[in-house]
């Protein structure tokens, strides 16, 4: 191939990889162009960019989502998850130890560090920091990329001398390692020879075990892997078969063929002085403990989760019972155990906390009966107006809105005029205008997906909804049967069955949404295979006027540089959109090119 064949296949692979995650050759394969195009042009930038790291404090998308996991806190609840998951007693699983770190991807492609990022599909760019990070892997990380975690070691942790920016120590391992990795901390260089970070990978631990072993071998495990020099905070388990483990499917949240077990070491002892019942928007009511305050890892608890009515039931828990408490992950207040106190009364709740209606208990939750309880119904309307992203209104405000304006949906909210939201206490001209125009902002453009999210339906959030509506509209996702439904990823026939029924209760409202708003169909969206364009520079005229040429043209015009983009048209001006479009080898038009086009 010539040079030009070359950049134009190392274009179209890096876009399956980084973009689409659809590779189409292997690594040694696309070394091999790389190879091929540096041996004519040293300098090319596709050879940079390959080789080079991508600038400090990038967003990188992960060509693979880095899930999180779900997690357990007893061997009991271990063995439950697997007994679902097994085909049979000699089903294998993999157990590594879950490090106490910064989850990081390195990419030997692009010798590129990014961290996991908070939504596990974009994260942040860290290579400056190799220089601070040893890397222990059994995998041959020039030609593989290594999933881990960036810790500080025990040992290292007790020796070094590194602080926070403002001088202070830190406080743990994992916060070491967290104030070192931020990609706002630039002092690297400075940090050589002072701090020591390592990334482990995930494989390099792992110990494979039949399911009818596991709790015989659980004990012997979980010490083998306390007993090294890494923080731990727990241990995952994988179901082995990677087939399989895929076949599972995912939740919007984690993997069904993996969990990942907590450590308890850090509980401490207190009484529970009471128990609150919160209503959330599903009218399911969760218990929350109040405890005597204790401190644990230096943060003050009162109020640990009991998460359902089951473990209030599991525990046989009285008010005056001793608990322990532990922070798992080092940020979530836990109730670990309960023991019997000297002096016991019985928790009793028989009716609604919020609007005394009656209750039902479907194991393991409780739940209020009333339809319009009041608490579930601020909870449902925060939630629809964080989905449609209506901005400056919080719950404050929702529960004004239902007490003195008598909102009781989504669609009541998006139907205020402006004089309704002056009505309300605390609301002058300015934030009412605020408020107003924010309102209106989406009512004139929202995905059709956030409507579906929007719904309270249990099961179906913002993940879901997408999945679905990339596929389809919302027309044909109401004439889905429910076998149908059910072939859809991630769509089992109790969330299908939920499903359904959601869209039926709430079909007059969606009628009401629909009626109101402008929707984008995503799936019309998607299918959008127009070539774009973007304007860069000052030109000769309005760039309105460059636009309604384009959109003549059947171009669509866009605001920024991406590598998906047809033409940039350049006033001539180095700009950095300019940068960015040479770099990544997309046509550039003057002016008098774009007009002849």
């Amino acid at each position: 191939m010539n040079k030009e064949q070359l950049q134009e296949a190392i274009k179209y692979h890096n876009r399956l990889y980084w973009e689409d995650n659809n590779p189409e050759i292997t690594d040694i394969e696309y070394d091999s162009l790389i190879n091929q195009l540096k041996s004519i042009d040293p300098t090319n930038y596709l050879v940079v960019d390959v080789d080079g790291p991508i600038a400090v404090g990038d967003t990188i998308k992960h060509p693979k989502m880095m899930l999180s996991l779900d997690k357990a806190f007893s061997l009991e609840e271990i063995l439950k998850w697997g007994s679902k998951i097994i085909r049979s007693p000699k089903e294998k699983f993999s157990l590594s130890p879950k490090f106490d770190g910064i989850a990081s991807t390195y990419y030997h492609k692009k010798q590129l560090l990014v961290t996991r990022g908070r939504d596990g599909l974009h994260g942040e760019n860290v290579t400056h920091k190799l220089p601070l990070i040893d890397l222990e892997s059994d995998q041959d990380a020039a030609s593989t990329d290594i999933i881990g975690e960036v810790l500080v070691k025990k040992s290292e942790f007790k020796n070094t001398k590194a602080t926070r920016k403002s001088g202070e120590p830190f406080k743990t391992e994992r916060n070491m390692a967290a104030g070192i990795m931020t990609p706002a901390r630039k002092d690297t260089a400075e940090l050589i020879g002072i701090v020591k970070l390592t990334m482990v990978d995930y494989k390099k631990f792992e110990i494979s075990t039949e399911y009818q072993y596991l709790e015989k071998n659980w004990e012997t495990i979980v010490e083998r892997f306390k007993d090294s020099d890494y923080p731990l905070d727990g241990v995952v388990i994988r179901v082995t078969d990677e087939q399989y483990h895929e076949s599972l499917g995912v939740t919007s949240h984690h993997p069904r063929g993996s969990i990942a077990f907590k450590f308890n070491d850090n509980s401490k002892r207190t009484i529970v002085r009471d128990i609150k019942w919160q209503v959330g928007r599903t009218r399911k009511l969760t218990p929350v403990a109040v405890i005597d305050p204790i401190v644990v890892n230096g943060v003050t608890i009162e109020s640990p989760t009991l998460h359902n009515a089951k473990r209030v039931i599991d525990f046989n828990l009285h008010i005056g019972d001793i608990a322990y408490v532990s922070r798992h992950g080092d940020v979530i207040p836990h109730v670990d155990s309960i023991e019997p106190g000297d002096n016991r009364v019985p928790i009793k709740i028989d009716n609604c906390p919020n609007c005394d209606g009656a209750l039902d208990y479907q194991e393991p939750e409780l739940y209020c009966l009333n339809l319009d309880c009041g608490g579930s119904l601020v909870r449902q309307l925060v939630h629809a107006v964080k989905t449609v992203s209506i901005e400056e209104l919080g719950e404050p405000t929702i529960q004004k809105m239902v007490d003195d304006l008598e909102v009781k949906s989504l669609a009541d909210i998006l139907s205020l005029e402006y004089e309704d939201i002056l009505t309300l206490d605390g609301f002058a001209e300015t934030s009412a205008n605020t408020l107003y125009d924010n309102i209106q902002l989406v009512i004139k453009k929202v995905e059709d997906w956030k409507i579906l999210a929007s719904l309270n339906i249990k099961g179906i959030g913002k993940t879901l909804a997408k999945q679905l509506f990339s596929k389809m509209t919302f027309s044909e996702l109401t004439n889905l049967s429910l076998e149908e439904l059910e072939m859809q990823p991630n769509f089992s026939f109790e969330r299908s069955y939920t499903l359904i029924k959601g869209l039926e209760e709430n079909s007059e409202l969606i009628g009401e949404l629909y009626g109101l708003m402008s929707v984008v169909n995503t799936k019309l969206t998607a299918a959008d295979t127009r070539k774009t364009i973007c304007f860069s520079g000052s030109l000769p005229q309005k760039k309105s006027f460059y636009k309604s040429i384009a959109d003549t043209k059947g171009l669509n015009v866009v605001a920024s540089v991406t590598s998906k983009l047809t033409y940039l048209v350049s006033s001539g001006e180095q700009t950095s959109k300019l940068d960015k479009a040479q770099k990544r080898g997309i046509p550039i038009l003057t002016i008098e090119e774009f007009l002849e086009l």
